[in-house]
This record gives C-alpha cells, structure tokens and sequence, in this order.
C-alpha cells in the first residue's frame, strides 16, 4: 500500500476514532440527512457539540452540508466513507495474506479487492 493511501488512512482514523462522532455519522447514515438540532436532541450532547464535530467531518469530506431555507440539513459523503471502508479492507487483505475475509453484503472478499487493486497499480 502506498505512503500516500496509508496517510489518508491515518487521518481518517483520527477523525472518525471518536465515540461521538461515531455516532453522529451512524445517525446519519440512519436519517439520510439531519440538521443540528435533530442530532443533538438523538445523541443527547450540546449543538455546540454536535456542530463542531461536523465542521471537523465537513472539512476533510466526510459530511455535505445543505442548506434548506433557515436550517442546515448535514448527510454523510457516501462515496468518500465508501473509499476510505475501501482502502482500510485492502490493507488487510494485503497484510492478513487473504486470511482476513470481510465481505460487504453481497460483496467481494478483502482478498479479491486487494488482487483487483493490484492488477490496477502493477
């Protein structure tokens, strides 16, 4: 795996490595979109909160914003989280050797992935 993707990876570690902000993107994963107000009151912690963990997930592209006359509705970046689940998998199906076998529902093995990905890069 490349310098680079391991870079990513890291940082999106980082951002998503806290329990709240966990939530807040299972939340909207589950309502599609949602303003501030309406994940405050689901997750039980201050607007404040709430607001600045989806500026954090906003600035590096893990959350859209949409305006919708005075409210913001926020809804995660489906293809950017899809990318980044999908970096993570081929790390461990390179380094697990095909031993570590996540199959996304209806999906490919880990393994089958990593070898598709390397057909790509070599």
């Amino acid at each position: 795996m490349e310098d680079t993707e391991l870079s990513l990876l890291a940082e999106f570690l980082g951002i998503i490595g806290v329990e709240s902000r966990l939530r807040l993107i299972d939340l909207l994963l589950e309502y599609d979109s949602i303003c501030v107000n309406g994940l405050a009151r689901n997750l039980g912690i201050s607007q404040s909160a709430v607001s600045q963990h989806l500026r954090l997930l906003h600035l590096n592209g893990l959350v859209r914003s949409e305006r919708e006359g005075y409210f913001v509705h926020y809804s995660v970046d489906r293809e950017k989280l899809d990318g980044m689940l999908h970096l993570l998998r081929r790390l461990f199906a390179e380094r697990a050797g095909g031993r570590f076998e996540c199959r996304p529902e209806g999906g490919r093995t880990c393994a089958e992935e990593a070898e598709d990905a390397k057909g790509l890069t070599g």
